[in-house]
């Protein structure tokens, strides 16, 4: 059998009484403050001097408390789930200076493969845009 916990009903905040495990009582609960939800509140953008959305610069520098190393890319990451943390997106993200979480079905091997195939995909990717550059000019 599944024990039973109170359950606060998410409009009126009452809290119904129900059995606990072992037989406990608990009393129901009236909350009379006022909550908020997500159409009570407002978001506001801040203030720009910034005069089209290419100037916005998304790469930040992170420098490790434990460390001496320091990064400089995108605070984005992929979530580690199975269908997203995938050594796929990895090498899209990865040329755009994003992070991957991978998911846990992987083996050792896969991993050495993938970082060896990455590392040439993003050396070819820097050359690449190095290049771009060059002829824009």
């Amino acid at each position: 059998m599944h024990p039973v916990y109170p359950r606060v009903h998410a409009k009126t905040n009452f809290t119904f009484t129900t059995l606990m495990p072992r037989g406990r009582l608990y009393m129901m609960r009236i909350e009379e403050d006022i909550k908020l939800d997500y159409s009570d509140v407002l978001l506001r953008p801040k203030r720009s001097t910034l005069t089209s959305r290419k100037e916005v610069e998304l790469e930040r520098n992170f420098k490790f408390y434990h460390s001496p190393k320091k990064w400089r890319g995108v605070p984005i990451m992929t979530a580690n789930m199975a269908t997203c943390g995938t050594f796929e997106m990895a090498t899209v993200l990865a040329p755009h200076k994003m992070l991957t979480t991978f998911h846990k079905y992987y083996d050792v091997d896969a991993y050495k493969t993938f970082f060896k195939t990455l590392m040439t995909l993003t050396t070819l990717h820097t050359r690449w845009a190095h290049e771009v550059k060059i002829l824009k000019n």
